[in-house]
């Protein structure tokens, strides 16, 4: 059955890795774990947990780069069934460390191209407006085509990354921890420009961090994982405001609020 309205459909998705070690009763780590939701159409989604539960394992499999079983659709195609190449044109991801995502022999205008080559979209004039296009659209200009990574800062890298996740107009933009290695300032800016790109062009975005204070001030709705378990989903308000999980609300406890000071102890306190 063809559903219009979601951009993807995550169904019973489950993974395991094989543990190392010597032995014979090396059993399977479980590391996903009957993982169901959604994403609608133009909708900005947030994944939030701890380092370890499964979020990025979760984001390889959207992508097609890890086996898995279950089924995971992308605009109506069945991530297994297709060729890798036809889903990178509807999901792209932009990933936390740019210095890595980022070839450092070339230029910055190669590699916003080297998609548009791969799917053979367009002439090289073609191709060289659209670049520019990009680079505008991620608050550089063109002078950048002839920089490399070592001469960019880190929100310039990752403004970068944005740009050759969007050239191809996918449908679904998987941000995986994307501002957790920026300054706060820096990170402000990348997140003013998702915002910008969600609102202005026909994206979807799935928001992965351990941040729940940043995902509830920039998602839609909200899914909380725990130990490869998706735990509680729903409306930001309500994961925010009315927690239901247990991990959900210590999570919430955790965020400092702005009428709470810290307890300052004397240093003469344990002086008679």
């Amino acid at each position: 059955m063809i559903d219009i309205d979601k951009i993807l459909k995550v169904e019973e998705v489950s993974n395991s890795y094989r543990r190392r070690g010597v032995g014979f009763q090396k059993k399977d780590l479980e590391v996903l774990s009957n993982i169901n939701f959604h994403i609608n159409k133009r909708e900005f989604f947030g994944l939030v947990g701890e380092s370890g539960c499964g979020k990025s394992t979760l984001c390889k499999a959207i992508l097609g780069l890890i086996d898995y079983e279950g089924k995971i659709t992308i605009d109506n195609l069945d991530v297994k069934a297709v060729k890798r190449k036809n889903i990178a044109r509807k999901v792209q991801a932009v990933f936390q460390d740019p210095m890595s995502a980022l070839n450092p022999r070339k230029t910055i205008g190669f590699m916003l191209e080297e998609p548009l080559k791969i799917h053979k979209l367009g002439t090289k004039k073609e191709r060289s407006k659209r670049v520019d296009e990009v680079l505008e659209l991620i608050g550089l200009d063109s002078s950048y085509r002839q920089r490399y990574p070592s001469e960019l800062s880190g929100g310039q890298r990752q403004r970068v990354c944005i740009g050759c996740a969007i050239i191809l107009n996918p449908s679904l933009i998987i941000a995986d921890e994307a501002v957790s290695a920026l300054d706060v300032s820096v990170a402000a800016q990348i997140l003013n420009l998702f915002q910008d790109l969600h609102d202005s062009f026909d994206m979807s975005f799935l928001f992965v961090s351990h941040n729940l204070n940043l995902v509830y001030h920039l998602c839609d709705r909200i899914a909380v994982m725990y130990q490869g378990k998706i735990v509680e989903m729903g409306d930001a308000e309500d994961i925010y405001n009315n927690p239901k999980h247990p991990y959900t609300q210590l999570l919430v406890s955790s965020i400092p609020k702005l009428d709470e000071r810290p307890t300052v102890i004397s240093p003469l306190a344990d002086i008679r």
